[in-house]
């Protein structure tokens, strides 16, 4: 009788402290916040900044907000931020931090005509591209003469 009293006490014990002990536990999980739109900036690139000039549905308007790169981001169609070129439209997963900071954690970088990344066609950026052939320096294929009737 007495061990039934001993174990109903430690369920009723533990009841009692689990609620409070799962609220003790800090919540890890981040908020991940999606965005998009087209590089303004690349003034701060060194120190992992960046401006994106998105549309903004709350204020009905166009505005730039700038964005920290977290240093282990996972960086699509660039080799490094220092790929990153004004005019580039730019895909983002981020989180905010307490104070209002944005934080990326997923870069994804299109980059515009006039900028060609490093992953297009093989061409650097600063390297030339090669001069395309003239049609004189192409040689025809041989046709075979109509039949006559």
């Amino acid at each position: 009788m007495r061990r039934q009293a001993l174990f109903v006490s430690a369920i009723i014990l533990g009841l009692i402290l689990l609620p409070i002990l799962s609220l003790a536990q800090e919540d890890t999980t981040e908020n991940i916040e999606y965005s998009f739109g087209t590089i303004a900036n690349v003034n701060d690139i060194d120190a992992g900044k960046f401006v994106v000039k998105e549309y903004a549905y709350d204020k009905d308007a166009d505005v730039e907000v700038t964005y920290s790169a977290d240093p282990s981001a996972t960086l699509e169609n660039i080799n490094s931020l220092k790929d990153i070129a004004v005019g580039d439209m730019a895909e983002l997963s981020y989180v905010v931090d307490a104070d209002g900071n944005r934080t990326a954690k997923i870069i994804r970088i299109f980059k515009s005509p006039t900028n060609p990344g490093p992953s297009q066609e093989g061409i650097a950026p600063g390297e030339a591209a090669p001069e395309a052939s003239t049609p004189e320096a192409v040689s025809p294929e041989p046709t075979s003469p109509e039949p006559t009737p």
